[in-house]
């Protein structure tokens, strides 16, 4: 037995031999888990990708497995040996499946999923022996015929990706896979084929299986080295116990307590469960773009790249994201009707008492543009109109020539910037849309398909929804993933406790977009507010959070990446964490959100600080602050942004702990 393969070149050049005859698994390409538990990933993939919920992973890995036994034994009486096609396999658990198929999705169809699935978890498991590639690629140079040769129920095609991937194809003369014949090492049929070409005498073997790598080698003549693969042994003799939910949920666990001086560090999960979703969504409608609105985009994007690098090594599956400078504001303008039809309705909806200046600042335009036209028309800026919409000042506006003028050249101009800066992204289905998003109303997806004059199908995929979803429009769609208002979301009331969070801790590194401007070569840039004044307020405050959260993310795509844990058991395991940030904050993190601040871009333009009165209350002012609550709770607990930092800040902390445990017990005790 050979334990160190970095003497395996010298071992196979002293035998004398000139054909090298290398198995695969355990030999050239290690897995990270044992087999068995990579067919349970597949499973949950299967059910994930095919939307086979009425399953769980154990039952569907026990479906496969019959589906396997049956075929071995069928091809065993037809004279072959104990083996199966993979091809074959997907056509047994299509027959098995398919009355949950629309008509439609054919066995081909099926096939061709189960094989990019197969491949996906595959890769995303496996790791390069260097040593022993080292000494196939010096044996290949030196004019040795080398062979590879396994026992595998997957086809020459899905080993010739495998080899392809790594790049060493071009390493071997010829490969010998069980599946393609139906003849195994195991059996030492596959090495009586393999000598019908090659002579016995002048073969070695090389390989991890005392019994398919060497004792069958060696009875049909041709020597063999076994390679010392004792920890991997140890390794595929865990599958039983590793990927249980609960082996799944302790790892997770311990994933997040590694830092316990982290603020919200179980957003984390939080954040890879939304991506989770939002991959399946995206798969399961045949998406091959996805665009992540700024900005909180920025973040969510970048954490879509994670997950996809880490439990996405298949480009069949893959999404290109793309990250869409966009805005309420500067989608604004260019969704409206010329001027004697539009009521500025988005606007209105929730902004009313504004001034002349930020009406116009909704619009898109400037200060030069805006002291102008108020000096033209004798109106003052900044005075703010208990009702805009029916102000003497909104009239006159209507009704001048100016105005007139100014909108249509500016809404003319940025419909067309936009549309070219739409334009300038490589897509592969320009005719659908998927935006992606934090989300509450979805007011840029019904910007930007006014924009598009609803010749483009959009779809909106979101955290959340506050308003009702009216999908009547099969173009114009939106979803809340983890919450939405009109849908009983599971635990959705625990994602719908702060939204501001989600905001905050998806902050992006740049101002809002203002306006798509037309460049000298004919190109289209995106002009941003100034971001100065926050720069270092964000770098100080905001950032190293979201990093933090974003190093503890990356372990929980790696520990999801070798899992099969349902979805059902994410669902309560994921609410639960969220429930901690939400319902029982620490005072670091309660003191750290009531220092922030949010920047109004839209309607009003305006600073609002979370926590205006920062100093200690008297024992009075606590008091007065418990009677309000008593008299009005749903000030509190219904109308603020967030309940809990609300009894913060008026010392209300027996009253914060006794509706934050009245609420985790309603909602998990069910």
């Amino acid at each position: 037995m050979l334990q160190n393969t970095g003497l395996l070149y010298d071992t196979i050049v002293a035998s004398g031999k000139s054909i090298v005859i290398f198995d695969i698994f355990d030999t050239i390409i290690h897995r990270k888990s044992h087999p068995e538990d990579l067919k349970k990933i597949f499973s949950n993939r299967l059910i994930n990708y095919l939307s086979l919920g009425n399953y769980t992973s154990e039952q569907m890995y026990g479906l496969r497995a019959q589906g396997e036994r049956e075929l071995c034994l069928a091809n065993s009486e037809s004279g072959y040996d104990l083996e199966f096609r993979f091809n074959d396999l997907c056509g047994w658990l299509y027959n098995s499946l398919k009355h949950n198929f629309d008509s439609s999705f054919t066995e081909a169809d099926f096939t061709k999923i189960a094989r990019e699935i197969e491949y996906t978890v595959e890769v995303t498991n496996q790791y390069l022996d260097e040593n022993v590639v080292a000494t196939i690629q010096k044996l290949k140079r030196e004019g040795y015929t080398v062979l590879c040769c396994s026992d595998f129920y997957l086809d020459l095609d899905f080993i010739k990706r495998f080899l392809l991937l790594y790049e060493i194809d071009d390493q071997f003369d010829k490969i010998f896979v069980s599946s393609e014949y139906l003849l195994t090492k195991r059996s030492g049929r596959l090495y009586s084929l393999i000598l019908q070409d090659y002579a016995p005498q002048q073969s070695l073997m090389i390989g991890d299986n005392a019994e398919s790598d060497c004792r069958q080698a060696e009875y049909v003549g041709i020597n063999s080295i076994l390679l010392d693969r004792a920890w991997a042994q140890l390794l595929h003799g865990k599958y039983n116990s590793n990927f249980n939910s609960k082996y799944f949920t302790n790892k997770i666990d311990a994933v997040l307590a590694t830092d316990d001086n982290t603020l919200f560090g179980e957003f984390a999960l939080t954040s890879f469960y939304f991506i989770h979703k939002l991959h399946l969504e995206l798969v399961a409608k045949g998406y091959k773009d996805a665009f992540f609105l700024a900005r909180e985009g920025q973040v969510l994007k970048e954490m879509y790249d994670i997950y996809q690098n880490t439990c996405i090594k298949n480009n069949a599956f893959r999404i290109n994201a793309h990250y869409l400078m966009a805005s309420r504001r500067s989608t604004f303008m260019p969704s409206l009707e010329k001027l004697e039809k539009e009521k500025f309705f988005n606007l209105f909806r929730q902004y009313i008492n504004i001034s002349f200046a930020e009406f116009m600042y909704s619009l898109g335009f400037n200060d030069s543009t805006i002291d102008q036209l108020s000096e033209k028309l004798s109106i003052s800026k900044h005075k703010r109109e208990r009702d805009f919409p029916r102000s003497e000042t909104f009239i006159r506006l209507l009704i001048s020539d100016d105005f007139y003028d100014l909108y249509k050249s500016r809404r003319v101009e940025q419909k067309e910037n936009f549309k070219n800066y739409l334009s300038q992204f490589e897509v592969k289905q320009p005719d659908r849309l998927a935006l992606v998003d934090v989300g509450w109303k979805g007011t840029i997806q019904d910007n930007i398909y006014k924009i598009l004059d609803g010749e483009v199908a959009v779809d909106g995929l979101y955290i959340g929804l506050v308003v009702p979803t009216d999908n009547t429009n099969n173009n114009n769609t939106k979803s809340g993933l983890l919450f939405s208002k009109d849908l009983n979301r599971p635990f959705q009331d625990i994602y719908d406790e702060n939204r501001s969070l989600f905001e905050v801790l998806f902050a992006a590194n740049h101002g809002s977009v203002v306006s798509f401007n037309k460049a000298d070569n004919g190109s289209i840039t995106v002009e941003t507010e100034d971001f100065s004044q926050e720069v270092k307020f964000y770098k100080d405050n905001i950032l190293p959070v979201i990093e933090r959260i974003k190093m503890i993310y990356k372990n929980i795509c790696a520990e999801y990446a070798k899992s099969s844990v349902d979805i059902s058991v994410l669902d309560s395991l994921v609410a639960k964490h969220h429930s901690r940030m939400v319902l029982f904050p620490s005072k670091k993190e309660l003191e750290w959100h009531l220092d922030l601040y949010h920047v109004e871009n839209f309607g009003v333009f305006e600073r609002n600080i979370f926590n205006k009165e920062k100093s200690s209350l008297s024992v009075l002012k606590k008091f007065e602050n418990y009677l309000d609550y008593k008299k009005n709770p749903d000030k509190i607990t219904k109308e603020s942004i967030w309940p809990a930092a609300e009894f913060a800040k008026g010392g209300l902390f027996k009253s914060m702990s006794k509706y934050s445990s009245d609420k985790y017990n309603t909602i998990f005790n069910k």
